[in-house]
Formats: structure tokens, C-alpha cells, sequence
């Protein structure tokens, strides 16, 4: 019961910072393509909205639905799901390493709560630490059925790893690992389960891949495709963490020390290593197959297997181990600082400065057109064209190519406007042309 308590206490001071920073940061561009579909009165407009958008899933996208129903809306409530999650996730890594075996579960989840990514997404209006709960949920669900197969824990864990292969697909290769490790050691009924779960859990995804796809061609998302180079792996083993390449050789330090050491049982400590290593492997040989981007997001559910081989070496090592750990802490502080004081695109503020031209009667013209309807999140009247134009008010923002810019200025000119005034307002560079 103490080491629970231990666990809660530091998941208590995660959900107190947390709730700190939820609303520090405006929403970046990301959270409010997110939120544009989340926001749907109608569900049916969510499903399609949501099947327009490259790689994504609906589940996340109904979470948030259904939680601002009942919270109202607001940059708080927006990333509120995202937050409990993220502190569940906390919690549900202190279990696990204390079912693993260690003594001090709660360095786990404290090397967990520490990691600047862990931060971000828990306070993010994104579905990346749900998908990254019910990754470990499924751990705990597969140990259950390692344990005591038979048909009711598989039904339990195929209904987890659905919501998984739902809310995050890559998420779901945790399962992967589970099947190779009860492959692994014999233990033929989980296997045969595992095995059935992801065929029924990939069934199950089938429909909504196979629809989609089609949408993803038409609307031009195909132009977000693989680029795998030699930097590929470097720039995932400086990103996975959030901690840069100093932090990230740290904590791959004390995750090899902590896989090679003793004192955890050797199938508890494999298991963690399939954890790890399967969800990386996994993750490039789908962005490989579907020729889709690779973003380091794409492999964080590694992170809860990590954070407890670290951990373990830190409880069973000694003052070199801490001076690691130590280091480690004031990188990820470092990192996590810099982060949420660091200038991002305001779109609130452009949008509200942008809507004062459109007032006096000037046409707004984004760069790049499809930005539209990021500004017109926030003020919807900016969504509207308007025929007859004496001003065009042009918005460049940080995505705006230094080409594109050129071209329309050029084209304003050629029908005889010019420019008269310019302004920055939350990182978009405003400009008031006139005939």
C-alpha cells in the first residue's frame, strides 16, 4: 500500500503542474486543426472531418468532443482531456514498474513525469497521451492474460487494443511486443490470444483505413510522405524524449545498464525490452509501408518501458547512477522550460487584428490559402470571401514560403493595389494593401 501511495503522491504534484500550465501557451496550429473537427455539433460532421485529415482516427477526436459538452469551452477545458490522461499515464507507469518488481515504484513515475515530452502532450490538445494510457493499459491487460488466459481477459484486452488502433494506430504495436514475448517463452494460449486480438483489432480498423484513404489523395495529404535518411534515427533518438541528444544518451545509459543488471526477473526485464524496441521498429516499417512522414510523436509509447529500465538501474545503482539522473533532471527542466517560454504563433491575436480590416471593408487573402480556416477558428467571419475588394489585408504566416509571398504581391500589384501598411500580431505578418 505505500509504494501506491508514493505513486499517487507524485502523480498529484504532475496533475498540480500540469493544471498550471494548461492555459500558459496559445494554441498552436496543430491543436487547432484538432479542434476545428472536435468541436462539431454533429457527429456526422466529425466523422467526415475527420476522415479528410492524413493518418488520423476518430476516437481522440471524440474524447475531446464529449469532454468540452460538459466542460464548456476554453483553452483549459480544450487540453483538460489531453491532462488527465497524462497523469493517469504517470500513475499507470509507477504500477507497472511496481510489477516489474521494484521496491521504489515511484522513480518511474517520477523519471516519467520529468520527461519534457511527457509535459507536452499532457498539455497539448492532442490524442497522444490518451493513446499513450491505454498503451499501458494494455500491458496490464496482456500481464492478465499471460497469467490466466482465456476468453474474457481476451475479450477485455481486444477491446483495449481497439480503442488503442482508434485513438493512436502506431500506439497498437505494443501489442506486437506482448506476442512476441508470450511467443518468446512458451506461452502458447496468450500468444494464440495476442495473435486473434491484433487480427480482430485490425479487422475492426479496416473499414475506416479503407475509406479514408481515398479522402487522404483527393485533398492533397499525400504530399506529407516518407523522407528516411541517415538523420532519420538521429533526429528520433534526439526528439523521443524531448531532452535533446545529451538527455537522450543518458537516459539510454541507464536503460542499458538497467536492462543488463539483476535484481528484476529476466522475462520482466525482456518484456520491457520488447516494449521498447518493437513500437521503434514497428513505427518505421509502417511509415515505410504507407509512405507516411515520421515524427519522433509516433514512437513515445516506448517511453513508459524506458522510464522503468531507468528507474530500476536508479534504485539498484549507486552515486554514479544518481549523478546521471541528476544531470538528466536539470536537462529535461531545461528543455521544458525553454519550451513554454519560447515566442509561438499567436493565432487568437492575428485573427482578432485581422477581423478590424475586414470591418472597414478589406478582403482577407491568407499565405498559404489553406490557412483560411485556422484564422476563421477564431473568428468566424474571416472565413467569408467578400466579391468586391478596395483592400485586400494579406496574412503571412511562419508557413509562408518566401516564393508564395513574392507571387502575391506581385498579383496584388498587377491589379492595381498597393501596399500601405504593415504589422506583426502573433507571429503573422499583416499587410493592408488599397487601390
Amino acid at each position: 500500500m505505500r509504494p501506491l501511495r508514493a505513486i499517487a503522491a507524485v502523480s498529484v504534484a504532475y496533475a498540480a503542474l500540469v493544471a498550471a500550465l494548461l492555459s500558459l501557451k496559445p494554441l498552436w496550429l496543430d491543436e487547432v486543426l484538432q479542434l476545428r473537427i472536435s468541436r462539431q455539433q454533429a457527429l456526422s460532421d466529425l466523422f467526415a472531418q475527420t476522415e479528410w485529415n492524413a493518418g488520423a482516427v476518430p476516437l481522440g477526436y471524440l474524447t475531446q468532443h464529449f469532454s468540452l459538452a460538459i466542460t464548456g469551452y476554453s483553452i483549459w477545458t480544450a487540453r483538460l482531456p489531453a491532462a488527465l490522461f497524462g497523469v493517469a499515464a504517470v500513475f499507470a507507469v509507477g504500477v507497472l514498474a511496481g510489477r516489474m518488481g521494484m521496491r521504489r515504484p515511484w522513480l518511474a513515475s517520477a523519471l516519467f513525469a520529468v520527461l519534457p515530452i511527457t509535459i507536452r502532450y499532457s498539455t497539448e490538445s492532442r490524442p497522444y497521451s490518451q493513446a499513450l494510457f491505454l498503451s499501458i493499459a494494455l500491458t496490464f491487460l496482456f500481464f492478465g492474460l499471460a497469467e490466466r488466459p482465456g476468453p474474457a481477459r481476451a475479450g477485455g484486452y481486444t477491446i483495449c487494443l481497439a480503442a488503442t488502433l482508434y485513438t493512436q494506430p502506431l500506439a497498437a504495436l505494443v501489442a506486437a511486443a506482448h506476442g512476441c514475448w508470450a511467443a518468446a517463452y512458451r506461452k502458447w494460449k496468450a500468444a494464440a490470444y495476442c495473435g486473434a486480438a491484433m487480427a480482430a483489432g485490425l479487422a475492426a480498423s479496416v473499414p475506416w483505413f479503407v475509406g479514408s484513404r481515398a479522402r487522404w489523395s483527393v485533398s492533397g495529404d499525400e504530399l506529407w510522405h516518407l523522407v528516411f535518411n541517415f538523420k532519420t534515427p538521429l533526429m528520433i533518438f534526439r526528439e523521443l524524449a524531448g531532452v535533446g541528444y545529451w538527455g537522450s544518451l543518458v537516459l539510454l545509459v541507464l536503460c542499458v545498464r538497467g536492462a543488463g543488471g539483476t535484481g528484476m526477473d529476466r522475462k520482466a526485464r525482456a518484456l520491457l525490452v520488447w516494449l521498447a524496441a518493437i513500437p521503434l521498429a514497428g513505427g518505421l516499417m509502417t511509415d515505410t509501408l504507407f509512405s507516411y512522414f515520421v515524427a519522433a510523436r509516433q514512437f513515445i509509447w516506448v517511453l513508459s518501458a524506458v522510464a522503468v529500465l531507468a528507474a530500476f538501474r536508479l534504485e539498484r545503482g549507486g552515486r554514479a547512477e544518481a549523478a546521471l539522473v541528476v544531470l538528466l533532471a536539470v536537462l529535461c527542466g531545461y528543455q521544458s522550460v525553454r519550451r513554454f517560454t519560447a515566442v509561438q504563433e499567436d493565432w487568437d491575436a492575428a485573427a482578432r487584428a485581422l477581423a478590424v480590416e475586414v470591418a472597414r471593408g478589406a478582403c482577407f487573402t491568407p499565405v498559404p490559402p489553406d490557412l483560411r480556416l485556422v484564422y476563421a477558428y477564431f473568428v468566424p467571419l474571416l472565413e467569408r470571401n467578400s466579391g468586391y475588394c478596395p483592400a485586400v489585408v494579406v496574412a503571412a504566416s511562419s508557413y509562408a514560403t518566401a516564393a508564395a509571398r513574392a507571387t502575391l504581391s506581385r498579383d496584388l500589384a498587377d491589379r492595381g493595389y498597393t501596399a500601405r501598411r504593415s504589422s506583426s500580431v502573433g507571429g503573422t505578418s499583416i499587410t493592408v494593401w488599397e487601390r
